[in-house]
């Protein structure tokens, strides 16, 4: 563990808004306990022979890669790819054709739908290790989709699982007393939000009425995951009950309308997930996507939005100091800006397959929030299993001060 590291508990009451994402690290972990090596699950489906195993792999790749780049939902392409791929390979060749998918199409900059697919997959291949398989998921890669996938795949292999206004508040809370870690419920609720849907069969009238009922507290990110699944609809297309649209502006503005409908925590919760659509819409245009932001009907709404959207607006290929410098203005209120500093060092370390450098680009890129920046840096890469040795190696990114900041130790 770095050096300098200050306490998680001041971390999570300063970010309690996006800590749904952080806390799923922790979530499952709850559940697990100390668990066995997943040694006993199936073995590639490439032939032996490591050369041979990366050709075979590096043209399964570009094979994907050719469908989905003339598919005109290539978004929902990916994921529907790995619903078959997940069923041929185990765990870490589906990691690694991921990644090796990443490298080839520029246009997946968060994997963490797929990331659902990939280990939706493979509990429903395993259903009597799913424990195990949460145990070997990788929690930082995709923004916590394989951790997220595990849940929904047991869920959905499990026939006596079933979710009602009392069972919600119950497994979450069970989760955040055994761990004690503030926060904990939203990263739970966001992932039984996505299943709320699918057991309203796609009723998102119902599906919101439900979450309306839970305690104030789960409201949020029940609506969030809802909203969620109404979009990239792994789940509901898997169960027959909707098929995959394109993104066009007509689906965004049916989806916006939806939003509007909704009040309080249902609302935030809802506006919030549009920032996928609109980062989509508009990659890497910040004025655009905070245009579409504001056009949600409150303050908390528009805030919401746009905070959620700058976790894939940082990872702007092109950005430079002046990108970065800027990219959370358009709101005064302090809380919001840390809330949406934090988004972005979020999006760069835990959005794609490996942390991004970029994070700490980010933070020398800005003036006031700088020493906050590197201490969500600190902070995010303290949770991931890293050696002392590969902390010093990337925080050796940063010059001066600013590594001593990135390490915790100033």
């Amino acid at each position: 563990m770095p050096h300098g590291i200050r306490s998680l508990r001041r971390f999570f009451s300063h970010h309690f808004y996006l800590v749904m994402g952080s806390c799923a690290i922790v979530l499952f972990l709850v559940i697990v306990g100390e668990m066995m090596a997943l040694s006993s699950l199936s073995k590639p489906h490439i032939a032996v022979g490591q050369k041979e195993a990366d050709r075979q792999l590096e043209q399964e790749a570009q094979s994907v890669v050719s469908i989905c780049k003339k598919d005109d939902v290539w978004n929902s392409c990916y994921p529907r790819m790995f619903a078959t791929l997940s069923k041929q390979y185990d765990l870490s060749t589906s990691e690694a054709l991921l990644k090796k998918i990443i490298s080839e199409d520029g246009r997946i900059n968060d994997c963490h739908v797929i990331a659902h697919q990939i280990m939706s997959e493979e509990v429903q291949k395993h259903p009597d290790q799913w424990k195990e398989l949460l145990a070997v998921a990788d929690p930082n890669m995709c923004n916590y989709g394989f951790i997220h996938g595990v849940i929904e795949g047991h869920a959905l292999s499990d026939p006596g699982f079933k979710l009602d206004k009392t069972s919600i508040p119950a497994i979450c809370k069970t989760m955040q007393e055994e761990k004690k870690i503030p926060g904990i419920e939203q990263g739970c609720a966001h992932i039984l939000g996505h299943l709320v849907l699918l057991q309203t069969k796609g009723d998102m009238d119902q599906a919101y009425s439900f979450c309306s009922q839970v305690p104030s507290l789960l409201q949020t990110q029940c609506a969030a995951g809802i909203t969620m699944e109404s979009y990239t609809r792994a789940n509901l297309v898997e169960h027959g009950f909707a098929k995959y649209v394109p993104w066009t502006d007509t689906f965004i503005a049916s989806e916006e309308d939806i939003c509007r409908k909704l009040t309080g925590n249902l609302a935030i919760g809802c506006w919030d997930e549009m920032a996928h659509l609109y980062t989509y819409r508009s990659p890497y245009k910040k004025d655009s996507v905070m245009n579409d932001c504001k056009t949600a009907p409150t303050l908390a709404t528009q805030e919401a939005c746009y905070i959620y959207a700058v976790a894939t607006l940082s990872q702007s290929p092109t950005a430079d100091h002046a990108y970065y410098a800027t990219l959370c203005d358009g709101f005064d209120d302090l809380s919001y800006t840390g809330q949406c500093v934090f988004s972005a060092v979020k999006g760069l370390l835990n959005g794609g397959a490996t942390p991004s450098p970029s994070a700490i680009t980010y933070c020398e890129a800005l003036s006031n929030e700088k020493n906050e920046c590197f201490y969500d840096i600190n902070t995010l890469l303290s949770m991931r299993n890293f050696s002392d040795e590969d902390f010093r190696n990337f925080c050796s990114n940063a010059t001066g001060d600013d590594q001593q900041r990135c390490l915790g130790t100033l």
